[in-house]
Order: C-alpha cells, then structure tokens, then sequence
C-alpha cells in the first residue's frame, strides 16, 4: 500500500466523491484533505483552491497544503496543473509531465525557512520535480491517452490572475518554457523543503496569448479540462500500478527535520 498526496484543482474534484473528509491544523493555517481508498492505496486528496473553487492562485495558502500533506506522512505527491500551451508541439488537450520551472511570481510566501527560530535554509532546486515520479506518470499517460506524453517540460509560473500579455508569452517562449501557469511555484519549492517527492502533471488547456488567435477566456480552460477530466483522474488512480520505485534526491535535499522545529515555535 502507498501512501499518495494528489494537489489538484478543476477536473479532479470528483477524486473527492465518497471520500472521507479530514480537516488538518497547520502553523499556517487549517487544510481540509479528502481520504479515498483506491486499488488498497490511500490517496489524500487536496483542493488547491478549496473546496468551492473561491481561491485564487496568488492567494493560495502553499505553506499550509504543503505542511498537511507531510503530516501525514505521504510516500509522494502528485499535483494537476491546468496550464497554456507554449510549444506547438503541446497542442490543446494534451498531457505533459513537468521537468523543471521558471519563476515570475512576486507575492506569495514562498519558504517555510523565512528565519523564524533563526533557521535559514537554501534548498537545491536543480531538478526539482522527482524524476523518478516522472517518468511514472508518463508511462501511465502514454497507456492511457496513447500518445507520446512530454517527460520534462519547462513550467512558466506567472503571479495570476490574469493572463499573460503578448509580451510576457514572447519573452517566456524565448527563454525556452513549454506552458506556462499559475500555481506550481511555490508548491513544488515548498515540497522539495519538505523532503517531498513531488511530480507534476500539465493539461494544456489553450495556446497561450499572441498564439492563440482567439482573447483567452476562463471558458475554453473549462471546457477542456472537462473533456480531459475522465483521462486526467485514470491517469492518478492507475498511477501506482506504474509506479517506479528507487532512490532520488528529493528527501536528502529537504529539511523536514528543521521543519518541524519551526512549527513547533510557531
């Protein structure tokens, strides 16, 4: 039996159907987390914007989901992300499996080691979403989708809500990003602080702004991430059967230890 934290938002709230509620206090504030049991594993299932979709993604509390998830003590983590396409090889509806990121948010409490205690931490990024989760959830995407789903694409995280500008979609094609979003910065760093092994898995949900021909609306995310739910929730609950097990970097590069001595002050 594995233990599997899965941080997702629209297109995966069914996850949540059946399941039992728990509500988890945190330093950072109190987590609502769905129990479900799938194929004898356990997934806890999170709501990044909670559970009415109200919350923003600049104003989602990370520290707080990130913290929960590592209370109880999960064998990995995987997040959805509904994203714009940037390369013209991630057509709308398609998967892809993020590799790495660049970081253009401005606001958001992006470290659980900010000094309290006197405890300053620099975490290694340099890979920092688990290969090894990775290349799991690309198996279990091709089988399903039967296509060919990107293992190690470049994540844009935007400060939202609004869209980007022409501009903004020409500098990030230029500095080398596949999709871009709103929400995978600073999770995927928090979980890495965490000792996390944390994977991430992209819907293209529309081409980005100035590729697009048409003005970007919240209904063609909708509508996508509609059609591509059913495909989207198969691929979490058979991910375990794909599941890859061995060692990677992303315990030994956390600092759960200090972590916690943290919450204890706070």
């Amino acid at each position: 039996m594995i233990r599997l934290g899965v941080i997702g938002g629209t297109g995966c709230y069914e996850l949540a159907q059946g399941g039992e509620k728990i509500e988890i206090s945190t330093p950072y504030g109190k987590v609502t987390i769905t129990e479900i049991i799938e194929n004898e594993n356990k997934i806890y299932f999170l709501p990044r914007h909670g559970l009415n979709h109200n919350v923003p993604p600049n104003k989602v509390n990370y520290r707080a989901n990130i913290y929960a998830m590592s209370t109880l003590n999960v064998d990995e983590v995987i997040a959805t992300q509904a994203v714009g396409g940037l390369n013209p090889a991630l057509p709308a509806g398609s998967f892809a499996i993020a590799g790495n990121f660049l970081d253009f948010t401005r606001n958001r409490e992006s470290t659980f080691f900010d000094g309290t205690g006197g405890i300053v931490r620099h975490v290694d990024v340099t890979d920092p979403y688990c290969m090894r989760i990775a290349e799991g959830l690309k198996i279990t995407a091709d089988k399903i989708t039967g296509e060919d789903t990107e293992l190690s694409a470049v994540y844009a995280c935007m400060e939202g809500p609004r869209f980007e500008s022409r501009a903004e979609i020409s500098m990030l094609k230029s500095m080398g990003a596949d999709v871009v979003g709103m929400t995978s910065v600073p999770e995927v760093v928090l979980a890495r602080e965490a000792g996390l092994c944390y994977g991430a898995i992209c819907i293209i949900t529309n081409l980005a702004a100035g590729i697009s021909p048409d003005r970007l609306t919240m209904d063609e995310v909708t509508e996508v991430m509609q059609l591509k739910s059913a495909q989207l929730q198969s691929i979490i609950l058979n991910y375990s059967k794909n599941r890859i097990v061995g060692d990677c970097s992303c315990k030994a590069c956390g600092y759960s230890e200090d972590l916690h001595k943290i919450a204890e002050i706070r």
